[in-house]
């Protein structure tokens, strides 16, 4: 079973458009902060470190793919909230302040639902431009 959901999740990345990606690691994100804030509550400390130093992985993966040129003031912004979300789960590694963890999972759910929303615009464009058009 394992293995076949690992087949799914890699045909879902092959040949995924960037909006989409991003999508998918915000979704990978959101599960592993949410997986930290449970072993907090269960004590599991081994698997709390697993899932946070994933989350920052993802990350860190973020923001060295921020194109500064073509976002301009929006790349910008997104790597300081990048910037913070590091530092929260930093601090919240040491501190086990699963309200604070709470506040960036909150804070990352919204621009998860941005990334959809374009997400959903763009492949809404691709349907409707003429053959050879697409990027």
């Amino acid at each position: 079973m394992i293995r076949g959901a690992a087949m799914y999740q890699n045909s879902r990345v092959v040949g995924a458009r960037r909006e989409s990606l991003v999508v998918l690691l915000y979704e990978r994100l959101l599960a592993d902060l949410r997986g930290a804030v449970r072993a907090i509550h269960d004590q599991d400390y081994e698997l709390k470190a697993q899932r946070m130093e994933h989350a920052l992985e993802i990350l860190f993966e973020l923001l060295g793919t921020l194109d500064h040129d073509a976002g301009g003031d929006l790349a910008g912004r997104l790597a300081s909230l990048y910037g913070f979300f590091i530092s929260e789960i930093n601090a919240v590694s040491r501190s086990l302040e699963t309200a604070r963890l709470e506040r960036v999972i909150s804070l990352i759910d919204g621009l998860y639902g941005s990334w959809r929303h374009v997400g959903t615009l763009t492949e809404g464009a691709d349907a409707e431009a003429p053959a050879g058009t697409g990027p």
